[in-house]
């Protein structure tokens, strides 16, 4: 387990890493995502939001089993 201490980049820390597990709608999974990292999303959608312009791409992840 990797604890981030701030003395490395995030880019570093995933280097490390096989996964990145995210607890909220923010923008470390969608730099993960982006990077094409395997990304677990895993948060409770009535805590955490997801806009209305963004729905569509969530429910079409959703869609194909992603």
């Amino acid at each position: 387990m990797i604890i981030d201490e701030d003395s490395r980049s995030f880019t570093n820390v995933l280097n490390e890493s096989r996964l990145s597990v995210c607890t909220y709608n923010g923008t470390t999974f969608l730099e993960t995502f982006a990077g094409n990292f395997p990304t677990l999303m895993f948060w409770n959608p009535k805590h955490w939001e997801i806009r209305s312009a963004a729905q569509p791409f969530y429910d079409e992840l959703c869609r194909v089993g992603i």
